[in-house]
């Protein structure tokens, strides 16, 4: 059983580094914050089976054992 994970922003650091690291460990991305459509979109693309969620709030109502914050820092 792999743990769940949710990703908060999949833009470079979250698409590009983050998401393929947790992956090739076994990680399941679970879910993924993102208010981008075309961002939501790169997430079904990549990992057909996680959700795309748009609000922090949502994110940690899921069912997740880890959350990694790859948000812009202007955010």
């Amino acid at each position: 059983m792999s743990l769940r994970v949710g990703i908060a922003g999949y833009g470079l650091a979250g698409r590009y580094f983050h998401a393929p690291l947790l992956k090739g460990c076994g990680y399941e991305i679970a879910a993924v914050l993102t208010s981008d459509a075309t961002r939501a979109a790169h997430v079904l693309e990549d990992f057909p089976d996680a959700i795309v969620v748009s609000t922090m709030q949502e994110l940690l109502t899921q069912r997740l054992d880890l959350v990694v914050v790859a948000s812009a820092n202007i955010v």
